[in-house]
């Protein structure tokens, strides 16, 4: 597989075929595997950890949401205006009525639904994103709908390179990828 910068990639296949492995081997949370992964011809492993995962997010199929506002979620006492915030939002389709609350989430979210869950970490993810945005199965728990508006959202985002795995593409959206992977 080759990944270029500013491109779009799907990994799709079946449960347990090594698409969230590989992941977890790229962003580095994984060592010991055979074979190679290089970017500009340097394996990974020799690479700077903290200089590797800098210009990248990574969104895991979990997301931990902790027991502070919507905004502190997104942000993680990072600085960003209230307009990026407001526009993650609206992007990821969560809460209005958050945004200006005192309302806390809940203690891992239990105030949320399950894809309440997944696009406050979607959205954390793509608020901090650097250049790199790296997915495993963050629409899983979205109704259709939701889904498609959030995938797109994300997609069409131009300067982003976007790794994103899933069990169901979209068809809708297939025409945003610039390579699709399967693991099968």
């Amino acid at each position: 597989m080759t990944f270029k910068k500013r491109r779009k990639y799907a990994i799709i296949g079946k449960s347990g075929t090594g698409k969230s492995t590989f992941l977890n081997i790229l962003v580095r949370n994984l060592s010991g595997y055979e074979g190679n992964i290089t970017i500009d011809n340097i394996e990974i492993s020799q690479i700077d950890l903290e200089d590797y995962r800098s210009n990248m997010v990574y969104v895991p199929q979990r997301n931990y949401v902790f027991d502070m506002t919507l905004k502190e979620n997104l942000t993680l006492e990072d600085n960003f205006s209230n307009a990026n915030v407001k526009e993650i939002i609206e992007k990821m389709d969560l809460m209005e009525q958050y945004i200006e609350s005192d309302k806390t989430l809940g203690t891992l979210g239990n105030n949320l639904s399950g894809g309440q869950v997944q696009r406050v970490g979607l959205g954390r993810g793509f608020l901090h994103a650097k250049d790199i945005l790296i997915i495993d199965e963050g629409t899983s728990s979205l109704d259709p709908k939701t889904s498609y508006l959030v995938e797109q959202n994300i997609l069409s985002h131009a300067n982003l390179t976007v790794i994103f795995i899933t069990h169901h593409l979209n068809p809708e959206l297939r025409h945003y990828f610039n390579d699709i992977y399967s693991f099968s």
